[in-house]
């Protein structure tokens, strides 16, 4: 998908600071994450859609093993040279052997499905990789909270996503012990998030846009001080 072809290039041309949140997010995750994985052994991920690759390094600074799957072939083949990513859609996975993952991740992947019935199968899908007492962890934007804003940030998105269809969808696909976490920016959540939520309330970034003629950085930072984000975590029985 051309839009992704440049997915990586923008990113980096983000500030240091925002890259630096961006990591600190995936720690975070990671954290809500352990809290409910502790298997005896090493534990195993299966990333669907691999973005930058920050997902999978801060997994390899903890000693999980990684695997990845996205659609783009330019995203598969940068992230190839360090980790294992296998070129494919969800639903149908592709031809990952006998994987059995402790953990089945997926951010910002469910809203760029058709609807809740292709978000169904697409859990059902991760649900037979991950063995029994594993998890299921998804990452949607809250449609709730964006409103129209949900339509504005990607063309792909079709399915808002919020935590009751999605925690519906968990729940029918066998999953149990649903967790939702909302959070906004680098995670930040409970008293943090509300008052960077109070703090935004007359952050208008169309107006920093003219200001800045043009730049993508007010956009940025409406991301990451006005957007919600919820994190689901559900266990395999």
């Amino acid at each position: 998908m051309p839009l992704y072809d440049s997915f990586l290039e923008n990113m980096e041309k983000l500030p240091p600071c925002v890259k630096r949140l961006e990591e600190f997010r995936q720690h975070r995750i990671l954290n809500w994450i352990s809290k409910s994985c502790v298997p005896n052994h090493a534990v195993s991920v299966l990333e669907i859609g691999v973005g930058t690759g920050l997902f999978a390094q801060c997994c390899r600074v903890r000693g999980w093993n990684y695997v990845g799957v996205d659609r783009n072939p330019m995203l598969v083949e940068r992230l190839s040279a360090d980790f294992t990513v296998v070129l494919g859609s969800c639903p149908p996975l592709p031809d990952l052997g006998a994987l059995q993952a402790d953990v089945a991740y997926a951010a910002f992947v469910l809203e760029h499905l058709q609807d809740g019935e292709a978000a169904l199968a697409f859990t059902e899908a991760l649900k037979e990789k991950v063995r029994s007492g594993g998890l299921v962890v998804f990452v949607v934007p809250d449609a709730l909270t964006l409103g129209l804003e949900f339509w504005n940030l990607d063309y792909t998105h079709r399915f808002p996503t919020s935590w009751r269809n999605v925690t519906h969808i968990m729940r029918e696909a066998g999953l149990r012990d649903v967790q939702v976490i909302k959070y906004c920016g680098a995670g930040w959540c409970g008293w943090l998030r509300r008052i960077v939520r109070m703090a935004s309330v007359f952050y208008y970034y169309p107006f920093w846009r003219w200001l800045l003629r043009g730049s993508d950085l007010p956009y940025s930072v409406y991301q990451y001080i006005k957007q919600d984000m919820l994190c689901f975590i559900a266990r395999v029985p």
